[in-house]
Formats: C-alpha cells, sequence, structure tokens
C-alpha cells in the first residue's frame, strides 16, 4: 500500500473519513477529485465568459453579481457530486463495534464544537466585515455576535448530524 498524501489526508479529514482507504477506495478518491477538478475549470470558463459578454454588452452591475452567485451555485453542485458519488461508493461509510461508539460519538461531538466555534468566528467577522464595508467606517465586531452564533450552531450541528449518520455498527465475530 502506497502513503498517503498530505492532500489525501485533507480530503479524508474534511469528508469525515476516519478509516484508511484500501486501493479500490483511493483510486474511486482520486477518479472523483480529477473528474470536479476537470467540470469545475471548464465551468468557471464558461461563466467568466458569460460574465465578460454581459459586462459589455448590459450592465456591469449585473456582470458583478452573476460571477459569484453563479461560482458559489457551482461550488454546491460539485460538494454535491463528490458527497453523492463518494457514498455511493461506500467511501463514507465508519464501520465500528459497538464497544467503540460510545468513544465515537464523544470525538464527533468534539469536533463538532471545534467547527462551530470556527464558524461562529469567520460569520462574526465576516458580518462585521461586510457592515463596515457597506458604511464606509469601522463597526463594532461584538455587535454581530448574533450573525456568529447562528452560523456556528448551524456548522456545529450540520458537522454532528453528517457525522453521526455514517456511523454503522458492525456485529464482532466470536
Amino acid at each position: 500500500m502506497r502513503r498517503e498524501s498530505l492532500w489525501l489526508k485533507f480530503v479524508r479529514y474534511w469528508y469525515g473519513i476516519d478509516s484508511k482507504l484500501d486501493e479500490r477506495q483511493l483510486a474511486e478518491v482520486e477518479r472523483i477529485g480529477n473528474n470536479a477538478y476537470v467540470i469545475s475549470g471548464i465551468v468557471e470558463l464558461i461563466l467568466l465568459v458569460i460574465t465578460l459578454i454581459m459586462a459589455l454588452t448590459i450592465k456591469s452591475e449585473l456582470a458583478l453579481w452573476f460571477l459569484p452567485l453563479a461560482i458559489a451555485i457551482m461550488m454546491l453542485m460539485m460538494s454535491a457530486y463528490t458527497y453523492l458519488t463518494m457514498r455511493k461508493f461506500k467511501i463514507f461509510s465508519v464501520e465500528i463495534t459497538a464497544d467503540e461508539r460510545p468513544k465515537a460519538i464523544r470525538r464527533i461531538w468534539i469536533k463538532a464544537i471545534i467547527a462551530g466555534i470556527i464558524g461562529a468566528v469567520f460569520g462574526t467577522l465576516g458580518s462585521a466585515l461586510g457592515a463596515s464595508s457597506v458604511q464606509n467606517n469601522l463597526v463594532n465586531v461584538l455587535d454581530f455576535w448574533p450573525q456568529g452564533l447562528w452560523l456556528g450552531v448551524c456548522c456545529g450541528a450540520g458537522s454532528a448530524i453528517g457525522r453521526v449518520q455514517r456511523l454503522k455498527v458492525i456485529k464482532e465475530d466470536e
């Protein structure tokens, strides 16, 4: 078995794959990543051409709104493609024994709390930065803690729910 690259470690962490990947799963992950990269590169080029045409023919303001929204939608579609394909090949399922389940649940909640804290910090800072740029002066960052808290709760809960659903308890052969 070949040595695991830093990129593969990142992919395993990002998608919550706790177990080692065998050769078939590793080949599928690389194929899925290559497909997503090629598709996103082609779609981004097409979106850039459409934006350029919009900026030259219609309104430039419309083009400024179109490109970020189109790229965000494309990224959501790529995430859905990656998730559904990896789920189809059962790369996501984490097989554990009944004895390991409490420890796995505890580890999932710790990761979810960390994701929630990071989401809350970025949500608060992002809201403050957006308000600061709209008002053209500095704002108090702590005024935006409700938005950050909401984003933190959503990130943490989503992370926990997604990872708990992938746990598969297997019976031990005795």
